[in-house]
């Protein structure tokens, strides 16, 4: 675990990412510069070459994920020791929770929606994840008082 002063920086890059895709949807913002890609395919497909692309998408996400990551590998301000069981159980009831959204969505949501829901199981299981945990803090700090 990192020092708890990341999960401020954690906070700000994900509200970061946020801002940025209402923007995005406002104003359709288009950064082009030239990139290495491994691969790539659009009109036709290349393996390892430069292209020229839009790359603020790629940095949103990459707030997003950058984001999440600190936020959830940061300690608390108060790391009391009981925090280590509750982030194992947050840990296994995302995972369980993100599998039966891709379970769901494989039976029953196809095509663009799909892939929709693809773009979010990126992040889905970091959402899960820190809702499961920050309830069972606050469950833990009730039962203490």
């Amino acid at each position: 675990m990192i020092s708890y002063k990341f999960k401020y920086v954690g906070w700000a890059l994900f509200l970061t990412g946020l801002t940025l895709i209402v923007l995005n949807q406002i104003q359709r913002i288009k950064i082009k510069i030239p990139v290495l890609a491994v691969h790539s395919s659009y009109i036709q497909t290349k393996y390892f070459a430069i292209i020229t692309t839009n790359v603020f998408e790629e940095i949103t996400l990459i707030c997003f994920l950058a984001g999440f990551l600190l936020t959830i590998f940061s300690k608390e301000r108060v790391e009391l020791k009981e925090y280590k069981t509750l982030r194992e159980e947050s840990w296994r009831i995302a995972i369980f929770l993100n599998s039966a959204m891709l379970a769901f969505s494989i039976l029953f949501i196809y095509g663009k929606g799909f892939a929709v829901i693809l773009i979010l199981n990126m992040f889905s299981s970091f959402v899960f994840y820190i809702a499961v945990f920050l309830v069972k803090k606050a469950r833990l700090k009730l039962n203490k008082e």
